[in-house]
């Protein structure tokens, strides 16, 4: 359907907020209204309203007690100073990072103000919690027996392990990740257990039945889980509560444990703000791991370009770290069609009426995108959402600090009334291309979509990505904007390895949510606050580049039925990827990230009712990858063993080689059996005349190939 949303006139009075006004040049504009006096002493879920969140979830502040966290931006000279400054304005600092000269910091809202007053301070904005990659359950599941699984404990093994053939490395390779490390990063490791509704287990408890290892644990795995940076401890049990923890970092390493439990595991928590998870990462790449993991992703990172997060897993890669990242979960599929991010090539202006933002004065002079491809004008674009929490997040191709075209997002109802925004003011402040906003709806509901060009004439590439569900095809589906998934943050970096989802129980299909698509990058990576050049050409990223299993069974991540405990999500995928690259290093102690990507890609299982573009390279192979990355073996060393002539009928042998997965020992010609250093032999008692023996030991590679033997021989004579 073509045409003028009949209502845009009334938007000039309807899209103003009641009690607002205009934003400090240092506060963002949603905090310059939590400081007010109105709003600094209300609940939260007052305080989101006003400023067009959700009370909880992705995209909700971040609270600690009483306090709203933030990111403060200072001047160089001034960020010497800036934990001591922020102090005394009433904050506390969580983390600083110099090379973006931007401070993490906590103040309850009455000391916003001041916190805003500090000299060489450049901006202040809240943060606001990411999105991971767990995903709802859309579609049955099979319930099978959880515990014990054939295994040492009580443990839960979840069905990826033999779907990837993991279980087939470990006992036809004798693989089980032993002497490579992973790290992963997710929201919180240990600390819903302080929440009003504990799990149903702790990281104790996972220890103790064999489904992480530490001390206690059953199957011998003691070495425990190097938790590096946690999400800090609660306060109370509301605290946690209103933060939503789940521990899904926890549920990832329970994972990568069942799939490689001989590797060594860490953590490190991807919370507060975008610029602490990058740090992070650089925290764990540190601590030497081969592989690192995450599922996350900040409403605020740059799409049409590498931002800070995608900087540091590009850091940890030049140091040889393989990085797994989940594609995203954002995708659905209405009437057959597929509905993810909708992306236009360009802004298209167009009349629309003045409109008031939400934070600020009237603006005259503005037009609105037309969201019709074709020759007609629709400035409105309807959206059919479903009850619940709906988030959008929206970017355009302007370099992060080089920002010359200010973008206003509107969520109105039929009549104009503003239901949520994102303002202009809040991006000349923080110098980023994106915006979101958030909306809580209590049954499905009609909206439309208004995207202002405030200040500015160009006319970027612009997306906005639908953090929710929708009832029908959007307005205008297949008339030549992109709607069926863009990838967005640093899931589209060429660094990292995007990892789509197919279910436990079916491996011929993509998961209907699990992104696919491209990501087109315009400008070179954040370089600090000055805003990166053009690159001569963009370049495309296509993800996934894999997939990997999704929906297997966890101790206590997230009851699926009663008391079955299913984890779906490309945040699930992500981790198994991430496991089968810890058999490589396992296999393979010398092998580059590089040859343990191209193995992953080049043995990976066709999916057969899905396209390559859903699946990339194919579903992971764990076994395939692995004995493709198994390099020959060397021939084996034979370093004990007994005097060439004896009297004892016993004899001992100890024996080394270099890249051997196993070893096959025989005696005196017999078949060779697999055994391992050191082995034992009784030969029959010894007589009068000398009885000659021989032992051969041979390496064995991941493959099965055997190399030549290693062999020593001697006499056994009773003693005269």
């Amino acid at each position: 359907m073509r045409r003028q949303f009949p209502v845009l006139a009334a938007i000039a009075c309807a899209l103003a907020l009641p009690g607002t006004a205009v934003a400090a040049d240092e506060l963002s504009p949603r905090l310059d209204e939590l400081a007010k006096p109105r709003l600094a002493d209300a609940s939260p879920a007052e305080q989101a309203r006003a400023v067009s969140l959700t009370t909880g979830g992705p995209g909700s502040l971040v609270r600690l007690g009483d306090g709203l966290v933030f990111e403060a931006r200072f001047t160089e000279r001034a960020f010497a100073t800036a934990t001591d400054s922020l102090e005394r304005a009433g904050a506390t600092t969580i983390s600083a990072s110099r090379e973006y000269l931007t401070v993490t910091a906590v103040a309850e809202p009455g000391a916003l103000e001041a916190v805003g007053s500090i000299p060489g301070i450049e901006y202040v904005e809240e943060a606001q919690r990411p999105k991971v990659g767990r995903a709802g359950v859309f579609g049955e599941s099979a319930a099978v027996a959880s515990r014990g699984a054939g295994s040492c404990g009580d443990r839960t093994i979840g069905e990826g392990d033999a779907q990837l053939r993991a279980d087939e490395v470990r006992d036809v390779l004798g693989v089980d990740g032993t002497g490579a490390s992973i790290g992963i990063l997710s929201d919180s490791f240990d600390t819903a257990r302080y929440t009003d509704e504990p799990p149903e287990t702790t990281a104790s408890q996972d220890v103790a039945d064999g489904d992480l290892p530490g001390a206690g644990n059953p199957c011998g795995r003691t070495t425990p889980v190097d938790v590096i940076r946690e999400w800090p401890a609660p306060n109370n049990a509301g605290t946690v509560a209103d933060l939503g923890q789940v521990d899904e970092g926890r549920a990832m390493l329970q994972i990568v444990h069942d799939l490689a439990p001989g590797a060594r595991l860490s953590f490190a928590t991807a919370n507060f703000t975008e610029t602490q998870f990058a740090e992070n990462i650089a925290t764990l790449a540190a601590e030497d791991p081969d592989v690192m993991v995450d599922d996350v992703n900040y409403f605020g990172e740059p799409v049409y370009q590498d931002g800070v997060v995608a900087n540091a897993i590009a850091d940890a890669a030049d140091q040889g770290v393989a990085h797994f990242t989940s594609v995203g979960n954002q995708r659905q599929e209405i009437d057959g069609q597929g509905v993810g991010a909708w992306e236009a090539d360009a802004y298209r202006p167009a009349p629309c009426p003045e409109i008031t933002p939400t934070f600020g004065e009237p603006l005259t002079g503005a037009d609105c995108m037309d969201f019709d491809p074709g020759a007609g004008v629709d400035t409105a674009q309807n959206l059919a959402l479903q009850s619940g929490s709906q988030r959008f997040s929206f970017h355009w191709a302007e370099p992060q600090y080089g920002v010359t075209t200010n973008l206003d997002f509107y969520l109105v109802d039929e009549s104009g009334n503003v239901l949520a925004s994102a303002d202009a003011d809040e991006i000349n402040q923080s110098k980023r291309p994106a915006a979101n906003f958030a909306i809580a709806l209590s049954q499905n509901r009609e909206v439309r979509l208004v995207i202002r060009r405030s200040a500015g004439t160009g006319t970027p590439q612009l997306l906005y990505v639908p953090y929710g569900r929708q009832t029908a095809l959007p307005e205008h589906y297949g008339e030549g904007d992109r709607f069926a998934g863009s990838v967005v943050a640093h899931y589209g970096s060429e660094a990292a390895q995007a990892v789509g989802a197919v279910r436990y129980n079916n491996p011929d299909r993509v998961e209907a949510f699990s992104i696919r698509g491209q990501q087109t990058q315009f400008f070179a990576p954040v370089d600090g606050t000055t805003p990166a050049a053009p690159l001569p050409s963009p370049e495309t990223e296509a993800k996934p580049d894999v997939v990997a299993t999704n929906g297997g069974l966890t101790s206590f991540f997230y009851e699926d039925e009663p008391d079955v405990f299913r984890f779906f999500g490309t945040s699930a995928a992500a981790p198994h990827a991430g496991a089968v690259a810890a058999l490589q290093v396992s296999a393979d102690p010398d092998i580059t990230r590089e040859l343990m990507i191209a193995n992953q890609e080049s043995t990976a299982r066709a999916v057969p009712l899905s396209p390559q573009a859903a699946s990339g390279a194919g579903l992971l192979d764990a076994f395939e990858a692995v004995s493709a990355s198994v390099a020959p073996a060397a021939k084996p060393v034979i370093t004990k063993r007994p005097k060439p002539r004896t009297s004892s009928n016993r004899a001992v042998f100890a024996f080394r080689s270099t890249r051997a997965a196993g070893f096959r020992c025989s005696l005196d010609g017999k078949r060779a059996k697999p055994c391992s250093s050191p082995v034992r032999y009784t030969v029959a008692k010894p007589g009068r005349r000398a009885k000659r023996h021989t032992f051969s030991v041979f390496a064995v590679n991941g493959l099965g190939e055997r190399t030549a033997a290693a062999k020593a021989s001697w006499s056994v004579q009773k003693r005269r």
